[in-house]
C-alpha cells in the first residue's frame, strides 16, 4: 500500500509541474517574416531573348542529353518571382505547324535564326535564368503579334498573349477580300489584288497551308487608318514577297518610259527630314540624307564614320530619332572626301546647304495610324 502511495505522489507531481508550465507565445501572423524574392541574375524585360535552364521537373530534364537543356526562350512577360516565355529552337521545331512557328532572323540575334513555339507559354523561375541573347526590335514583335492573333483565331486553346507594341501595318501582310501589302508609307499602304492562277503576271505562294496567286502588275493604294487586327488574314514570307516585287518591277518598266541616268542625282522633296533614322526588319538602322527622282540615299547609322552611301528601301520604318546638325554635318563632309563621283558629291554639296527641300507633307514623326487592337 505504501509503495502504491509514492508512486501516486510521483505522478501528481510530474503533473503539476506539466500544469505550471507556460504555454508557448502565440506569434502574430502580421509579424511572421515575409519570404523573400528571387533577385533576377540580370535585367530581363518583355521582347528579349534569353538562355534558360529548361523549365522541366528534374527527371524530364534528366533525360535530354546536357548539352541540349539550357536552350533560348522569348520573353512574355516579367513577373516579381518568375518570367514567362515560348521555347525556341535554331532549327525548324518538329510536330510544330508553320502556323504555330515564328522565325526571329539571324540578322538580330547575330546567331543565327531563331525558330519560336508560339502554341504554349512557359512559366520559367529565376533560378533558370542564364544568360540575356538581345532584345528584339518592336517591328519583329509586331509580327509575331499578328501570327499569334491568327494563331488564336484558329484555336482558342493558343495563348491570346500580345507584346506590348502597337499593331501596325507591313509589307507581307495578307488581308481578307483585298490582297497583299506591297509597302507602307507613312499614311497608307501598296496592296496588289488577288487573281486567278491562269491570269496574266500572276504570282503564287503558299500563306497558312493554302496557295495564293497575286496580280504583280495592279496595284492599289488603302488609307492605313481603315485597317484593324481583323482585316489580317496570314502572312507572307519574304521569298513571295520579293517574287511579287520583281514582277511589278518588270511590269512598271515594259510600260513607263526609259529614265535618264541623270535623273539619279535630281533631288525632289523627301517624305522624311534629313538625318531623319529609320530602321529594316532586322533591327538595322539607316540616316536618310535625300531623295531623287530614282532613289532615296542614306547611310548605315552606328558609331563609326560613315565611308558610303546606300540606295535606302521604301519598307523602312520611320523612327523618332533624328541626328543632331553638328554630327549629321560631320558625317556629310566625311562621305564627301570618300566620294570619286562629281555628280554625287554635288549632289552631297546641295544636302549640306539646303537640308530640306519645302515639301507640304514633310513628317519627322513615327506613322499616327496604328491597327486598331482586338
Amino acid at each position: 500500500m505504501k509503495k502504491f502511495k509514492i508512486i501516486f505522489q510521483a505522478l501528481f507531481r510530474r503533473l503539476l509541474a506539466h500544469w505550471k508550465k507556460p504555454s508557448a507565445p502565440v506569434v502574430s501572423p502580421s509579424a511572421a517574416p515575409l519570404p523573400s524574392l528571387p533577385v533576377f541574375p540580370f535585367p530581363v524585360h518583355s521582347g528579349d531573348l534569353v538562355w534558360c535552364l529548361m523549365p522541366l521537373p528534374q527527371k524530364e530534364l534528366d533525360q535530354i542529353p546536357e548539352g541540349h537543356q539550357i536552350r533560348p526562350y522569348w520573353i512574355a512577360a516579367v513577373k516579381t518571382d518568375h518570367v514567362t516565355g515560348f521555347y525556341c529552337s535554331s532549327k525548324p521545331i518538329k510536330k510544330c505547324p508553320a502556323a504555330s512557328q515564328f522565325v526571329i532572323s539571324n540578322a538580330v540575334t547575330q546567331i543565327r535564326d531563331t525558330h519560336v513555339d508560339l502554341r504554349r507559354i512557359f512559366r520559367i523561375p529565376v533560378a533558370n535564368l542564364i544568360e540575356p541573347i538581345c532584345s528584339v526590335p518592336a517591328v519583329v514583335q509586331n509580327q509575331a503579334n499578328k501570327r499569334l492573333i491568327l494563331q488564336h483565331r484558329q484555336n482558342q486553346n493558343r495563348p491570346a498573349f500580345r507584346f506590348p507594341v502597337p499593331l501596325i501595318p507591313a509589307p507581307g501582310d495578307l488581308l481578307h477580300s483585298r490582297g497583299l501589302i506591297l509597302d507602307c508609307s507613312e499614311q497608307s499602304c501598296t496592296i496588289v489584288p488577288r487573281c486567278n492562277p491562269n491570269a496574266e503576271s500572276a504570282v503564287g505562294g503558299r500563306i497558312n497551308n493554302r496557295v495564293f496567286y497575286f496580280n504583280a502588275r495592279q496595284t492599289q493604294t488603302l488609307p492605313l487608318f481603315k485597317l484593324t487586327a481583323n482585316d489580317i488574314a496570314g502572312l507572307a514570307d519574304w521569298e513571295l514577297l520579293s517574287r511579287i516585287r520583281l514582277e511589278n518591277r518588270k511590269a512598271r518598266s515594259r510600260t513607263s518610259p526609259p529614265k535618264h541616268k541623270q535623273n539619279a542625282y535630281v533631288r525632289k522633296p523627301a517624305p522624311f527630314a534629313c538625318g531623319q533614322i529609320l530602321e529594316e526588319w532586322g533591327g538595322q538602322q539607316y540616316v536618310f540624307l535625300c531623295a531623287t527622282r530614282t532613289h532615296r540615299y542614306g547611310y548605315v547609322y552606328d558609331d563609326f564614320m560613315p565611308d558610303k552611301l546606300v540606295c535606302l528601301k521604301s519598307d523602312l520604318i520611320v523612327t523618332p530619332e533624328r541626328l543632331p546638325e553638328d554630327q549629321l554635318n560631320d558625317d556629310l563632309e566625311a562621305l564627301i572626301e570618300v566620294q570619286e563621283n562629281p555628280q554625287m558629291i554635288q549632289l552631297l554639296r546641295q544636302v549640306q546647304k539646303q537640308k530640306d527641300l519645302p515639301f507640304p507633307f514633310l513628317r519627322s514623326t513615327p506613322p499616327r495610324y496604328r491597327i486598331s487592337a482586338v
